[in-house]
């Protein structure tokens, strides 16, 4: 009887070691998921955010009886912010330019329209939206009348397929 009476003041190896087990197999399965997740919120923001641009864009066409010419917000290395933009679209059909949520470096996916799921990776920094108005260099572009992030619009990213002047901003990832 002298077993039975001894209390037990805390988990045997084995109970410690089962537990980190299971932990270490939960992590490894929700931490991928995670940073997919992430990639998927991120993508969602940009082409809401290319889809925000475009429709001020029709509003101001609707308005004024032209597309806008062509926009670019950036900020410099010491904070400033540059803007090249007709203030009008701006500050009528938006609240404001949106802010590129992205980085050097940072990954995103996109469903496409075949049903895929595509990966991009930014390249550079300074990777912004912009808007390529009837001003723009080329006029037999098809980014013209368009909203860009790194030269490449909504379209290209569900196509998966991206322009060739776009390798310095954004690339293609295989999953």
């Amino acid at each position: 009887m002298p077993g039975l009476l001894r209390k037990n003041k805390g988990f045997t190896l084995i109970e410690l070691v089962v537990v980190i087990a299971i932990l270490g197999i939960l992590a490894g399965i929700a931490i991928p998921r995670y940073l997919d997740m992430k990639e998927e919120a991120l993508g969602a923001r940009i082409f809401g955010d290319l889809g925000a641009i475009e429709s001020a864009a029709n509003m101001y066409l609707t308005t004024t009886g032209k597309y806008p010419y062509r926009i670019n917000h950036y900020t410099d290395k010491k904070g400033h912010n540059y803007s090249e933009f007709e203030s009008q679209l701006v500050t009528t059909f938006l609240a404001s330019w949106p802010q590129t949520p992205v980085a050097k470096d940072s990954y995103f996916r996109i469903i496409g329209n075949d049903g895929k799921v595509y990966r991009y990776q930014i390249k550079r920094d300074n990777v912004l939206y912009a808007w390529n108005g009837p001003d723009y260099y080329n006029p037999n572009d098809p980014h013209i009348d368009r909203a860009t992030i790194g030269r490449c619009t909504i379209d290209d990213f569900k196509k998966g397929v991206l322009p060739s002047d776009a390798n310095n901003y954004v690339t293609k990832v295989n999953l």
